[in-house]
């Protein structure tokens, strides 16, 4: 797992993302002989996440993006706003004046951000 700024920065990226914007032209470097792009996509953060990866073979390369979807699965278990699971929501619904002990990672990163 990824505990470290560029967790913090990733998930800031993907949460200022997610509100519609117009789309410039995607630059993808073209594959070089010995790689393969491999792309994915998932629902996650409540939009749409696209992955593309330049692999040694499509196993390689769909790891990758697995790994990279889990942490951004795990970010959202903490930061979801609209997941009643999250801890975010958890934290932001407990009664007015009532004592809530937040994950110290949500804690973090919300200092950070």
């Amino acid at each position: 797992m990824i505990r470290t700024r560029s967790a913090t920065l990733l998930a800031a990226a993907l949460l200022a993302g997610c509100a519609p914007r117009p789309q410039a032209p995607a630059v993808v470097p073209a594959a070089a002989a010995d790689t393969v792009p491999v792309e994915r996509e998932a629902f996650l953060m409540g939009t749409t996440l696209r992955g593309r990866v330049l692999a040694p073979t499509r196993e390689a390369g769909l790891a990758t993006l697995e790994r990279a979807f889990a942490e951004v699965r795990r970010q959202e278990a903490l930061l979801s706003s609209w997941r009643d699971d999250a801890e975010l929501a958890r934290v932001n619904g407990a009664p007015p004046g009532a004592p809530v002990r937040p994950d110290a990672e949500l804690v973090a990163l919300l200092a950070e951000a």
